[in-house]
C-alpha cells in the first residue's frame, strides 16, 4: 500500500489535531433531506450565491418553525460535499445544548477543515504546537481567531472550485431552553460578526428562526438572505404527500396504489399551511396505525391551515386521552426527561431512572411515534413539539410540562448496577413535582 505525501503528513499530524475533536459529539444532520423534486428553487439560489465571491459571505436561510429549514440544510451540505466544497457542517439540537456549544462548533469546523485542506491543516498544527490557544478555552473570540480566521486568511492556494463552505443549521437551538439569554448564544453571535470580515470567497450558511437576537445580529451584519415562505411551499408539500402516502398504500393489499384520491391530497396540502413539519407529522401519524381511519381523524379533527398545536393535541388525545392519572404522570415523566436530557437516552435507561417497566416506556413511545423516534435513543422529530409541550397557552394542562415544577436531581437513588451505565451518559435528569 502506498501513500501520497499529503496522506503521510495527515497521519503524522493526527495526534495533534485530534485534540480539536469533541468526544461523543454527533453534530451531523439527523434528517434524510428534502424529497426528490422539491425545494429546487431554493437550492438553485444557494448554489448561485456560493459562486459569487462579490456577494456577502454569510447566507441566512430564515423561516418559521416547521417550514423545512433543516431538511434544506441537509441537502445543501450533501450538495457541497459532492462538489468537494463542504468545509464542515454542524446541526444544533436544543436537547444537546450542553455539549453543542460555540467551542464545540468551531473546534469541529477547524478539525474538518484540516481533513480536507492541507494548507489549513498545516496552519492549525503550527498553532496548536505553539500553544497560542487551547482548544478548551472558554474565550470563543480567541478560539475563532486562531482556529478559523487566521488559518483561512493564510490559505491562499485553495482553488476557487474547492473553496470551503460551512453549513450551520438551527442557530436558534444553540443555548437550549434559555435561547437568546444563553451565554453560549451571545458568544456565537459575536463570531458570526467576525466571519463577515473574512474575504467573500469563504462562505458560511446559517439557518434559523427569526428570533430577536438573531434578527438583531443580521440587521448589523452584511449578509445574503433567503426567506422560506410558507405560501410558496404548497406544491412541494403536495409532492411530498403523494410520495409518502403511496409508500403507505403499498404496504396494504386492500388499498389502491394511488390512495387517497387527488382531492384529498390537495386538501391535506392546503391544511398544512405551507409547513412541512405539519405534513410530516400527519404522515407519521397515519403510518403508525390503520391508514384510512387515521386519515379520516386528521381530516375531521383539525381546523385551520398549518395548525400544529391542534395537530399535536390530536396526537396526544388519540394516544393517551383515556389514560389513567398514573399513566399520564408516566407520560409526563418520559416526555420531560426526553426534553431535558443532554443527549438521547435509551428506552431502558429512562425506565430505570423512573423505576418503570420497560414495556410502560415502550407503550408511551409507541403512542408518540408520529412525533418521536426511539429506536436508538428517545428524541423528538421537531423542536416545535417541545415548544408546544412547555407553552401553557398552547398545550392542554393535562399534558403540559411545567418548567417551574422541575428540580435538578438524579431522580432518587441510583441502583448500584445502573450507576456505571449512567456515568457514561452526559445528562442532567430532572424530577417532576405536582404533575
Amino acid at each position: 500500500m502506498s501513500f501520497t505525501l499529503n496522506e503521510m503528513n495527515a497521519k503524522l499530524d493526527e495526534p495533534i489535531l485530534s485534540g480539536l475533536k469533541v468526544a461523543n459529539l454527533e453534530c451531523g444532520s439527523p434528517l434524510m433531506g428534502c424529497s426528490e423534486g422539491t425545494r429546487e428553487d431554493i437550492l438553485k439560489d444557494v448554489d448561485e450565491w456560493s459562486t459569487n465571491f462579490d456577494a456577502p459571505n454569510i447566507l441566512w436561510v430564515k423561516g418559521q418553525p416547521g417550514v423545512g429549514k433543516s431538511a434544506i440544510a441537509t441537502d445543501v451540505a450533501k450538495h457541497f460535499l459532492s462538489l468537494k466544497r463542504l468545509g464542515s457542517d454542524f446541526f444544533f439540537q436544543r436537547q444537546a445544548s450542553e455539549v453543542m456549544t460555540p467551542n464545540a462548533l468551531w473546534r469541529m469546523v477547524a478539525y474538518n477543515l484540516s481533513l480536507r485542506y492541507p494548507t489549513i491543516r498545516s496552519r492549525l498544527v503550527s498553532t496548536l504546537k505553539s500553544g497560542d490557544v487551547s482548544p478548551t478555552t472558554p474565550n470563543i473570540d480567541l478560539l475563532f481567531r486562531h482556529l478559523i480566521h487566521e488559518p483561512l486568511i493564510q490559505s491562499s492556494d485553495i482553488p476557487d472550485g474547492r473553496l470551503p463552505i460551512i453549513v450551520i443549521d438551527a442557530l436558534d437551538e444553540c443555548g437550549g431552553l434559555d435561547g437568546p439569554q444563553s451565554k453560549h448564544r451571545r458568544n456565537l453571535v459575536r463570531t458570526f460578526k467576525s466571519w463577515s470580515q473574512l474575504p467573500g470567497k469563504f462562505k458560511l450558511i446559517v439557518t434559523s428562526r427569526d428570533e430577536s437576537d438573531i434578527k438583531e445580529l443580521f440587521s448589523k451584519t452584511d449578509h445574503y438572505r433567503i426567506d422560506i415562505l410558507v405560501e410558496k411551499s404548497s406544491v412541494d408539500i403536495q409532492k411530498f404527500l403523494v410520495e409518502q402516502l403511496r409508500e403507505i398504500a403499498a404496504r396494504f393489499t386492500q388499498l389502491s396504489p394511488d390512495w387517497p384520491e387527488p382531492q384529498t391530497v390537495k386538501r391535506l396540502s392546503d391544511m398544512s399551511g405551507g409547513l412541512f413539519i405539519w405534513a410530516n407529522t400527519v404522515i407519521e401519524f397515519i403510518r403508525c396505525g390503520s391508514p384510512e381511519p387515521r386519515l379520516r381523524r386528521v381530516l375531521a379533527g383539525i381546523e385551520g391551515s398549518g395548525d400544529l398545536n391542534t395537530l399535536y393535541e390530536t396526537v396526544l388525545r388519540i394516544s393517551f386521552g383515556k389514560s389513567s392519572t398514573e399513566d399520564i404522570d408516566n407520560v409526563l415523566r418520559v416526555v420531560g426527561t426526553t426534553i431535558l436530557a443532554r443527549s438521547p437516552l435509551t428506552l431502558q435507561s429512562i425506565a430505570r431512572l423512573h423505576s418503570l417497566e420497560n414495556s410502560t416506556v415502550e407503550y408511551i413511545c409507541m403512542g408518540l411515534q408520529s412525533v418521536m423516534e426511539y429506536e436508538d435513543g428517545l428524541r423528538f422529530r421537531h423542536q416545535s413539539f417541545v415548544d408546544f409541550l412547555i407553552d401553557p397557552d398552547k398545550c392542554p394542562s393535562k399534558f403540559l410540562i411545567k418548567r417551574g415544577d422541575l428540580e435538578p436531581t438524579m431522580c432518587g437513588p441510583t441502583p448500584p448496577n445502573h450507576r456505571q451505565q449512567l456515568e457514561k451518559v452526559p445528562i442532567v435528569i430532572w424530577t417532576f413535582f405536582d404533575l
